[in-house]
């Protein structure tokens, strides 16, 4: 039979007597719990107060149909908590002290009764530690979790990452130092030891600093400046490191956070440059791989950039051809960026008829087999291939024609059939005045 919750009513209180066993503060309320005594009867009782006004929020009465002792109260949340109530055979005097059961009551800070667990074991000791209750009996012990399940043990993490808080009731060790509460916020290496009476309960813990690196991410590296924060003696590039600092050379960085009782913990990082590339119009990013057929710039904040093992300072890049361009930084960094400026010419047109062309190739072209760079002019009647060459190889292909148009032919015709008439008139001419010579000297 489960006990009855009683929401107190204030008469109910004239004929009784209440026996205070402890208080305990949340953040927004404490917790008053105790006994009250009526009649030879003892039932169980919680008060809850405003924190700050004192006013009394709720009080909750608990009879477990018999003589109710409330003996302990277990913190199992942020707001929640458990009373241990061990219940005696009711009867006269002699009869009080006859156990009977026990019960697990879980509350929330506002006295409403979340969840109860009955058992049949009378507690020689109760203590309280990272949300558990541990309820020991003569030869066994009960370890109830927040839900109040029962579990084998109190399980507690290695390692943390930015704090380590725990709750417990009794004296608290951390290293062997005593502390009134457990909040570690500085990264090490750490004993904890809980100690309640004859209860002892000892673990370990690695606390790692929650290292936040600020910048511009690019894939697993970053872009540009960087700032780090975290807790512990930070040493960046084996020079000391102040929290929040501004880092920007590009380079490989290895930053170790040292902390308590020999702690060490290192971490790796990388600022890659920033590399764009000009080619007249505006700037944009320089990928692995890229092909260009106008001049380009390259601009970098690397320390060094060589291109073709030669140390280059964003000077034009106009010859056709592969390049490698090696952008440096500190601690041995090295980025490799391979490149190709790609044949071009300009003022010709593929399949173009012209009676002459002037066109320039950037790079070397064969024109009919024959090599060619530069500014070149045809004007020679004819059909003409020119390739454009890459590492040696064809890259690209224009066929072109120069003739002369079918207007400049007609009028070289009728410009020989007029030579042609005028040379016969000369001829005729001529003819006509021997004639008349020969004709006169017969006269003679």
């Amino acid at each position: 039979m489960q006990g009855l919750t009683l929401v107190f009513l204030s008469f109910f209180s004239l004929f009784s007597q209440y026996q205070l066993k402890n208080t305990y503060e949340f953040e927004m309320v404490y917790i008053e719990y105790g006994n009250l005594i009526h009649n030879e009867d003892s039932d169980g009782y919680v008060k809850i107060y405003d924190k700050i006004s004192k006013e009394l929020i709720n009080e909750v009465v608990f009879d477990n149909f018999g003589y109710d002792v409330f003996n302990y109260l277990a913190i199992m949340g942020e707001n929640l908590f458990v009373i241990v109530c061990d219940t005696y055979q009711s009867g006269d005097l002699n009869t009080l002290t006859k156990y009977r059961n026990s019960v697990l009551l879980l509350f929330d800070t506002s006295g409403n009764i979340q969840d109860r667990y009955y058992f049949e074991m009378s507690s020689k000791s109760v203590h309280n530690h990272n949300h558990h209750i541990i309820v020991k009996g003569k030869a066994k012990e009960f370890i109830f979790d927040k839900d109040l399940n029962i579990v084998n043990e109190i399980f507690v993490l290695k390692e943390y990452t930015g704090y380590f808080s725990y709750q417990f009731q009794g004296e608290g060790f951390i290293n062997n130092l005593k502390v009134e509460s457990i909040l570690i916020q500085y990264p090490g290496n750490y004993q904890i030891k809980i100690i309640d009476k004859s209860y002892e309960f000892i673990f370990s813990i690695i606390l790692h600093s929650d290292v936040q690196i600020v910048g511009t991410r690019f894939e697993d590296n970053y872009l540009s400046e960087v700032k780090i924060f975290g807790f512990g003696e930070m040493i960046l590039n084996n020079s000391i490191y102040q929290s929040g600092s501004a880092v920007s050379q590009v380079g490989n960085y290895q930053l170790i956070i040292t902390g308590e009782n020999g702690y060490r913990k290192d971490y790796f990082f990388v600022i890659i440059p920033d590399i764009v590339y000009n080619e007249g119009i505006e700037q944009k990013q320089l990928f692995d791989g890229q092909e260009f057929v106008e001049p380009i710039r390259v601009y970098s904040n690397a320390l060094t950039m060589l291109l073709d093992n030669e140390v280059y300072n964003s000077e034009l890049i106009f010859t056709p051809g592969e390049y490698r361009l090696l952008f440096l930084g500190i601690n041995g960094y090295e980025l490799e960026i391979m490149f190709y400026i790609l044949p071009q010419v300009v003022g010709l047109d593929k399949g173009g008829i012209y009676e002459e062309v002037e066109f320039v190739v950037n790079g070397s072209a064969l024109l009919n087999g024959k090599s060619v760079s530069g500014r070149i002019k045809v004007d020679e009647v004819g059909e003409f291939r020119l390739d454009l060459l890459s590492e040696g190889k064809i890259y690209d292909s224009y066929s072109f024609t120069i003739k002369v148009e079918d207007v400049r032919q007609e009028f070289e015709v009728f410009e020989w059939i007029a030579y042609a008439k005028y040379g016969f008139i000369l001829i005729a001419f001529v003819g006509v005045y021997f004639l008349y010579r020969n004709k006169k000297l017969i006269n003679k």
